[in-house]
């Protein structure tokens, strides 16, 4: 909901601004006395239709607001992607909207996930451990899907009242493995790499 609402907002203040440009250049022509014979200057007036135009004139407007539209099409996705690229890289309530509670984690260069699964191996939890290499979460921030590289299966020991963290050492880790969120029971993650406050 977030990222939809960042989405409509910038592209309403990139319009807004875009329309302005051409309100100011159009004040500048009025008051300078320039005028200009075919397509109009503005692509907002031609697609509110305020000046009439007929025949070649009117494909010329069209192509003229469509070329504006896709240019401000262009210019807002670089302007949005260095402008989110800069947030996200510090801690930010950008960062925050977008992440929730996994804000640290994508903050760093990496992190080293901790899963507990639903699986279960003679009554111990079955968990991996690896890098965190792709993580997706819904609307409400809830984990979807998450991938790890590098991974190291353990389990869950409870015992005296005390729960054990027992590794299950391979030759060879797993290269890879696809976590669904209602396969996880439970997730940690140590942030690697993370900049200094």
């Amino acid at each position: 909901m977030i990222t939809l609402a960042l989405v409509a907002s910038g592209a309403l203040a990139a319009h807004f601004c875009w329309a302005g440009l051409y309100g100011l250049g159009e004040l500048l022509c009025g008051l300078l006395d320039i005028g200009w014979k075919n397509a109009h200057p503005n692509p907002y007036a031609v697609a509110l239709h305020w000046p009439q135009s007929e025949g070649r004139a009117r494909g010329l407007d069209l192509l003229w607001v469509l070329g504006n539209l896709v240019l401000l099409t262009v210019l807002t996705f670089i302007a949005t992607h260095y402008a989110v690229g800069w947030q996200l890289a510090s801690k930010s309530p950008v960062r925050s909207a977008l992440y929730g509670w996994v804000a640290e984690a994508t903050a760093a260069q990496g992190a080293i996930a901790h899963v507990v699964t639903n699986l279960e191996l003679d009554g111990a939890a079955v968990g991996y451990e690896g890098v965190l290499k792709h993580l997706t979460l819904d609307s409400s921030k809830k984990i979807v899907s998450l991938v790890l590289a590098e991974c190291e299966l353990f389990t869950l020991v409870a015992k005296g009242g005390l729960v054990h963290h027992v590794r299950n050492p391979r030759d060879k880790p797993l290269p890879n493995i696809v976590l669904s969120g209602e396969a996880i029971r439970n997730v940690a993650f140590i942030p690697i790499g993370l900049p200094a406050a």
